[in-house]
């Protein structure tokens, strides 16, 4: 079975004229070696509250969350910039490496499209799920089954029914329900290792791609970039040519990673 962790970055609306780039992305793990991706995770949490002597037993994984109080504290204590860019980047060097998953994402280019009445997520998840059906093909694995992060009642049933009609009526191309169970599960994210490291990595996505294509780089951007080609890039599916099967544009461009 494929464990199959959801989450998004970027906004799935057109109301903000400066969040160019919505992603939609999975992170894909088989169910033996989720003990191994969640012991990767708690042993660099452990590292990092060492390291760093932070007065806390635990953290989550939230990366927007790391820029959100730039004055501020982190996990509990007033961090530096370059102490938040280093914590930033090991999130992905300490953990990566070590750990056997395959990433997919849909990336929804919104300066790119005309139809501003288009409903992102629901074109993000039909081009999503249709890649982690042809993953678990290729895998010859038996089903997946679908997790992501708990937000509220009104959101986590709009997703949950969203996702059910998906797998269950299919795409105009693909049948989804003989690969993917149409339930999803709706977990606190800072409780598993999978929705955070989903996290991390859509957002590691999405600021690439925005800085690529639209240039809008920075302090954060600059680290982010050394920390998709060196960590996050290799896990996508189909790496080197994942282009249209580990990342897929909508609408499609000419555009080589």
């Amino acid at each position: 079975m494929v464990l199959i962790y959801i989450d998004e970055s970027g906004v799935a609306n057109f109301t903000d004229p400066n969040n160019k780039i919505y992603v939609l992305g999975a992170v894909l793990v088989d169910e033996a070696e989720y003990q191994k991706l969640n012991l990767n995770v708690e042993v660099f949490k452990d590292r990092i509250i060492n390291q760093y002597n932070l007065p806390v037993n635990d953290f989550e994984i939230h990366i927007a969350e790391f820029w959100s109080n730039t004055g501020l504290n982190l996990f509990g204590k007033i961090l530096s910039v370059d102490d938040r860019l280093n914590i930033l980047e090991r999130v992905y060097s300490d953990i990566l490496p070590f750990t056997n998953i395959k990433i997919i994402t849909s990336v929804m280019l919104k300066e790119e499209l005309s139809n501003k009445e288009l409903n992102l997520r629901s074109w993000a998840i039909e081009i999503l799920l249709e890649r982690i059906k042809f993953f678990i093909d290729e895998e010859s694995e038996p089903f997946g089954i679908i997790m992501m992060d708990t937000e509220n009642d009104t959101i986590d049933f709009h997703k949950r029914r969203l996702v059910q009609l998906k797998v269950y009526y299919g795409t105009k191309y693909v049948k989804l329900r003989e690969h993917i169970i149409p339930e999803s599960h709706f977990l606190k994210s800072h409780l598993n290792s999978g929705i955070q490291l989903a996290d991390a990595v859509v957002y590691s996505v999405r600021r690439f791609l925005e800085d690529e294509l639209y240039g809008s780089e920075g302090v954060i951007g600059k680290r982010n970039n050394k920390i998709f080609k060196e960590y996050v890039y290799q896990k996508i599916r189909a790496y080197p040519n994942c282009k249209g099967r580990g990342i897929v544009f909508f609408p499609k461009i000419e555009y080589d990673i």
